[in-house]
Formats: structure tokens, sequence, C-alpha cells
């Protein structure tokens, strides 16, 4: 029976070549896109699920608040994470911190013993990805050395592991066990392990790992026991994952506050555990370890991988009923034969599913065609080998089967209710509510092709509005060179190197800052004249110059400048504020702000307008720019930031590069521009329009496909009136119209359905940004012609060839 179903199957397939090539093209690219953004979801949801402890694995994030102002951050006072496992030891299994300098890279240098006098032999580095890490790393995170012994790799001071591509990077294929590695100016690492690449679907991604007791050599100058700084990534894996550990833990740390925290910040601090499985998807804190991921991203590609796969199965079905007249003798004989219904179901479901088969083979080898490029414009490395665990598969047959159930269904209930004795003798006509049906489908299946396209274009209009505001600064012509732990930090250091550069007429004025302006900002504690307790507000630590290098605008005052010696005189350390500022301590006027203390010795001597210190994700903040003096500048200054003339930008780079290497300061060159830099915080939305677009292309050329194939049946069902029309003088545009009238009245239906939805889930997405368009009209009017285009184009290439065919041809039999 089976190889029955098979065989007739096939005999249409072959019979029909034309509808059964529309049919497999639109289930190939569903099913080609639907695996695609399958893979994609999967390794976005699989994110440190495979940690050993994943299920009891957190991070504890700090919140504190005090007047409206302070921060959520992911990161924890250095002492948490040892006092927590050894004050609460039947909660906590084990705790590991993190640590890096909250640096952009920090440098690594490798002398070989043979060339310690040859500086041109040493290999240096800055990693992007180093931190410094309790010994229990390896284990938490699931590290596996391939040499050393992970038990003792990171146990004491001095200590490093290196993945096995660093370890080449440095010593070449030599074994890299006992060699010796300077952090910085003059700390040496001896390398105790090398470990396989961390898996690329974790939040933590590390190239070299350094003993965190090293920190206390390291920062001797630094008290390390604070519970008021908090610079250390701190994970908790629990003794057991009941959700009572879990609240007993919060109990915990909550007391902890109240036993620790300093005394200003107590009453608004809040310790929480976040799943380590959370964090990729459903985090943006401040201080995370590296941009997340989005759940809403998720969201949205499953969801048009959906609405892909349905206009598939709405083509298959439409296609299948429509030419059901063809297949009803068929069935007549079927039935007079003594076939019972749920054979024929039977039968119409196998070559449904017989057919969804040949679609997903060939779905899976374009899949692996696409890959590339999807990997391309999703910034990813997914691979459908990797990806073909029993899992996956168990899925892709389960969506397979779906899709073949759903296809086929209807059009197997239709086919099989036919009476014989009506389509024997030639008398079977299809019923209007089948008719309508089909058009309910067409209606349904550009219903969600408009919604694509309307989502598609509001993702694009969004970006290119996060791309047009203006920050509050000029971002062109801003070169921004990392100085992390170079002879640049001190102050002599940088105004000896900045006075060397400004000798170049190309290079119009330098800075020198904490983080980068535009994309984050730490925050300090202030007590503003006014204020009975200390604020924990957003600061950046700068040097000279800075409002001036990034053309802020002045509300009153001026800059930090070496014209005003007396900046620094006697201990004063004074600070630059924005209008938010002012608006927030309720001061009168910006005027009246310049002198006012924001701490002791801590004097304004400026007020720029409001500018955006984070990405356009977030509001303005009130916040404090604060000069640094030589100690600040040691430890927080990170970035130098050099505005340069428009003119011959690669000339002066090279000139800024021959001058580092010339000064000798300790660190690989490296620079970024600022506006690219500023752009690349919208990474996520860029990937999401390039992808919405191109699956919003694929879906409409789907439907553009079911269109087609029922275009041409309605041309063949209206041949002989369209034959009769034109013996009676009809134009050929007169019979086009007549044919693309009825399915453009179907699109218009389709707007009226899909315009509320699309709104509704526009305006959801848009309310992630502090910063965002509106959603206008035009949007919607364009859907609706881009739509009602492609239908006029698809539908009327069908009406021409049937309003061009000879009448005498169609009524030759008549």
């Amino acid at each position: 029976m089976l190889k029955n179903y098979f065989t007739v199957a096939w005999r249409n397939l072959v019979r029909h070549k034309a509808y059964s090539a529309i049919n497999i093209t639109g289930l190939v690219i569903g099913l080609a896109c639907s695996l695609l953004i399958l893979l994609y979801v999967r390794h976005e949801l699989a994110f440190d699920r495979h940690l050993p402890d994943a299920t009891r694995l957190y991070r504890v994030t700090e919140q504190i608040k005090i007047e409206g102002q302070g921060e959520h951050s992911a990161s924890l006072p250095i002492p948490f994470g040892k006092t927590i496992a050894t004050d609460y030891p039947s909660l906590v299994k084990q705790s590991v911190r993190l640590f890096n300098f909250q640096s952009p890279s920090l440098t690594l240098t490798y002398t070989p013993a043979a060339s310690a006098q040859n500086r041109s032999a040493e290999k240096q580095f800055n990693e992007t990805a180093m931190f410094f890490a309790d010994a229990g790393v390896l284990d938490l995170f699931g590290l596996e050395l391939t040499k050393g012994d992970p038990k003792t790799a990171l146990a004491a001071p001095n200590q490093m592991v290196l993945t096995e591509a660093a370890a080449e990077k440095y010593f070449s294929g030599d074994n890299p066990i006992g060699k010796t590695l300077r952090f910085g100016k003059k700390t040496d690492f001896i390398v105790t392990g090398v470990m396989k690449r961390v898996n690329p679907a974790s939040h933590f991604q590390a190239d070299v790992l350094a003993s965190f007791e090293s920190l206390r050599l390291i920062m001797a100058d630094r008290n390390l026991e604070s519970w008021y700084w908090n610079p250390a990534w701190t994970y908790l894996s629990l003794t057991d994952d009941a959700p009572e550990t879990k609240v007993a833990t919060e109990r915990a740390m909550a007391a902890m506050v109240q036993k620790y925290f300093p005394a200003e910040i107590k009453s608004g601090t809040t310790l929480a555990l976040q799943p380590v499985t959370d964090i990729h998807l459903h985090s943006r804190l401040d201080y995370e370890l590296a941009p997340n991921s989005d759940a809403s991203t998720i969201t949205i590609f499953s969801a048009i991988a959906g609405f892909i796969l349905l206009i598939a199965c709405i083509n298959f079905m439409n296609l299948a009923t429509a030419r059901s007249a063809g297949r009803a003798r068929e069935v007549g004989v079927r039935k007079a034969m003594g076939a019972e219904r749920k054979q024929l179901i039977a039968q119409f479901l196998g070559e449904t599913f017989f057919l969804c088969l040949i679609a997903a083979v060939l779905a899976a080898g374009l899949c692996e065609l696409l890959l590339p490029v999807f990997n391309a414009f999703a910034g990813k490395d997914l691979s459908l080998s990797v990806a073909a665990t029993p899992e996956l598969l168990l899925l892709f047959t389960g969506i397979l089967a779906a899709v073949a159930l759903l296809a086929g269904i209807y059009p197997a209930l239709f086919l099989s209710g036919f009476e014989p004795v009506k389509v024997l003798k030639g008398k079977f006509s299809a019923s209007p509510a089948s008719a309508l049906f089909r058009k309910a489908l067409v209606v349904f299946q550009f219903a969600l092709s408009i919604l694509l396209i309307i989502g598609t274009l509001m993702a694009f209009r969004q970006l290119q509005f996060l791309r047009q505001t203006k920050l509050g600064f000029e971002t062109s012509q801003v070169i921004i060179v990392p100085i992390a732990q170079s002879a640049l930090t001190g102050m002599s250091g940088y105004a000896n190197f900045k006075s060397r550069l400004l000798q170049n007429p190309s290079v119009q004025s330098i800075t020198a800052m904490e983080d980068i302006l535009g994309k984050s900002h730490n925050t300090g504690g202030y007590a503003p004249v006014g204020k009975t307790e200390e604020l924990l507000l957003a600061r950046l630590w700068v040097q000279q110059d800075f409002a001036t290098t990034f053309r802020m605008t002045f509300l009153a005052g001026r800059d930090f400048s070496k014209t005003f010696s007396g900046d620094t005189a006697n201990g004063q350390r004074p600070v630059i504020i924005n209008e938010a500022m002012i608006k927030y301590l309720g001061w009168a006027s910006p005027e009246e702000a310049i002198g006012k203390q924001m701490n002791k010795n801590m004097p304004v001597v400026g007020v720029v307008k409001d500018f955006n210190q984070t990405s356009l994700h977030q509001p303005v903040k009130p916040i404090v720019l604060s000069l640094a003096d030589e100690s600040r500048s040691q430890f927080f200054i990170k970035y130098m930031a050099v505005r340069v003339a428009p003119a011959e930008i690669q000339k002066t780079l090279e000139f800024i590069r021959s001058e580092w290497q010339q000064a000798g300061l300790n660190r690989a060159f490296e620079y970024m521009f600022l506006d690219d830099t500023l752009a690349k915080q919208y990474r996520s939305e860029d990937r999401l329009s390039s992808l919405a677009m191109l699956f919003a292309g694929l879906a409409i050329f789907i439907a553009c496909l079911g269109l087609f194939g029922l275009a041409a049946f309605t041309a063949e069902q209206r041949r002989k009136e369209i034959g009769v029309r034109k013996v009676l003088g009809a134009s050929t545009g007169g019979i086009v119209l007549l044919l693309s009238k009825e399915f453009l009245w179907l699109v218009a239906v389709a707007n009226v359905i899909a315009w509320p939805l699309a709104y509704f889930a526009v305006h959801k997405w848009l309310e992630s940004f502090a910063y965002r368009t509106e959603i206008g009209l035009w949007v919607f009017a364009v859907a609706a012609i881009i739509a009602a285009g492609i239908a006029f184009a698809t539908v009327g290439i069908q009406a021409f060839k049937a309003a061009t065919v000879n009448p005498v041809r169609s009524l030759r039999y008549e």
C-alpha cells in the first residue's frame, strides 16, 4: 500500500511539472530558511547551558539607587566572593571572581631568553580577553587543560594559563609551560597551563587567565578589601539547585550588605542572583563582560520562520484545492473500486509527505550553501554538520511532519469527500465555500508578508534614526588610542607625548578619558552642596581639553585647560557637569552652578549641553566629568582621544603610530575611530534589519510563487470567458485588469488585517530604545504599495498571457 502511495505521488509529480515545481520550490525555501533560523535560535538559547553546574550557577549583581541615581552592575566588591563562601558554606559550594581592570585590553610581552637585550625580538600583544581569576575558574566554566595541572595552575600568584591559540601566538610551537610573560611594565608571570578554546556558546570568553592572587602584588597601593569599589565579576555555584537554596542565599546576601557594606550606600544596595543561563539573552547591566544578545531577536526570528513556513503551506493548500477538478475522477474511480475515505486521506497525506521529504533534502543542501552568507549577516560561525545533533534532527523532523500535516490535511479532507456518482458523470464543480477558503488563505498569506515588510522597513528606519541622532558631541575625525597600563597613564608621560603629537599641524586637539565617550561610564560618590547624603552619580575621569576635543557646547563656564594652573592647586579637583545634573540637583541655572561644590574641593568650572554617554538604548543621565590627578590618572585613564584634520587622516595616523613606537610606551599600538566604535553598539539592530530584509524578501517570493500558480489556474478556468470577451472587443489591458482586480482586492483586505498587528509589534519592539523613531503612516502606505505592486506584477504576467491568446484557440470546440 505504501509503495502504491509513493508511486502515485511520483506520477502526479511528473505529470504536473509546473505545479509540482512551484510547491517544491516554496517548501524548499521555507524549510531552508526555517533550518537556518533554527540553527541560530538553538545556538543563542544554548549559551552557558553546557557548564557543569549550569542549573545552580549564578552571577551576583549589585543595584545601588540613591535618590533615583546609581547603577545596576554586573560586578561586585572584590572581597564578596571569598566572604560569602566562608560565611555560608552550607549554601555556596564554590565562588569565582574575574577581574580585568575594566580595561579594553591588557598588554603581555614575551622576550626570548637569548634576546633579552634585543627589543626587536620581543612579541607584544594587547589581549582583549585576559582576566585575573580565582583557581576554581577552570572547574566552574568547564575549561579543559591540555597541558598543566588544573588543581595548581592558578593557585599561586604570578601564574598564567593560555589558550592553545594564545600559546602558539607567543611561543610558535615551543612548549609554553615554565616560560615567562611580562604583564604591563614589570610583572612577570609563569605559564602553568594551556587550555582548549572556550566554548563559543559562553558569555565568558578568555584567551588568557592569570591567578587572582597576583593582584595583591600588582595593586599593592590599592585597597582590595574595599566594599565600596565593585570591579570583580562574581559567580556562585550553590550546593544544590533547589529554589529554597536560592532564596536562602539571597537572604544571606542581604545580611552581608548590612554587615559589610559602607554606611553611605547600605540602604540603597540590593544584591541578586542572576542565573548564568540568562545572561546572554536577558542581561544589559552596567559593566557587562561583553555585549549580550537580546531575547526579542530570538522571538522575531522564530516568528519569521513560522510565517515563512505558513506561507509555503498555504501555497500548497491553495494549489492542491484549486486543481481538485483534475483529480476528481481519480477519487471517483478509487471510491467506486472500494477505497474508503480514510485510505484516500492517507494517500493524499502520503503524497504531501513525499513532496515534503524531497523538499527537506533539497532544503538541507540549500541551507549548507547559504550558511556562509547567513553567518556573515548574523556574525556567527554556525555549521550544519556540527549542529546536526539527535535533538536538532528530531526537532527538524517534527517541523517537517507538522508542515506535511498542515499543508496536506485540508486538501486530503477536501479531495476525499467527493461523491463518486457525481464526479464520474462529470457533474463536479468546485463549491463556493472552497473558493472562499482559498481567498481567505491568500489574504492570510499576504497579511503575513505585509507584516514582514512593515517590520523590515521600521527596523531599517530605527537603525537610520540611531545613526543620525545628534549625541551632543562630534564623533568624526576622532582617533581613539587605548593607553591602559602604558607609560601614558602617568601625568608627565602623557603631557610629553601629547606635546609631541601637537607639533603636527594635522593634530587639532588631544585629551584622555576613563571610558570611550558615548559608550560607557563609571560611577562615583558625590555630596553636592545642598544635599545631606552622598549620591552615586555617573562619572568620567578625564584630562584637559576634553570638551574642546569632542566639541561639546558650553552653557556656562569653560573646559579644563593648562591655561588655568589654579585648577589643581591646593588639592582642587574641578568638575564639569551637564544640564541634566543642573535639573537633578534643582539648581537655578548653569551660570549659578559655576563655583558650586560637587564634593569637597570639587568646584564646578563648566556646564555643557546634555550628551549621550551611553548608547541610545538609554536616556541621558546627570553626569560629572572629573579632572584626573596623578593617582587617578595612573589607574583610571584608559584611552587617549586625538582629533585630526579631515585631510590626510591616514598620514596623520601613521605619524601617531611612528611617535608611539619611538616613545617606547610598553604597549602595542592600536587604534579605532570613534564614529565606527559607537556604530558597533547597534550591531544587533543592524543584523536584525539585514536578516529581516533577507527573510521578508524570501517570504514575499514564496507568496508570489503561490499567487503565480493560482493566477495560472484562474486564467485556465476562465479561458472560454476570456475568448468570448476578446471576440466581443475587449482590450488586452481590460482583461489583465479584470483578472488582476480580484487578487488586488484580496491584498487590500490583507492590509487591513496586517496594519494593526504590525503597529502593535513594532511599537513593542521600539519600547526597548530610549530614543526611537516615530511609526509613520508612510511606512504602511509603502508596504501596501509594495505588496500590491508585487501581486499585480505576478498576476499580471499570467493575465497578459491569457489575454493575448488567440480567441479561436479558446473557443474552437464550442
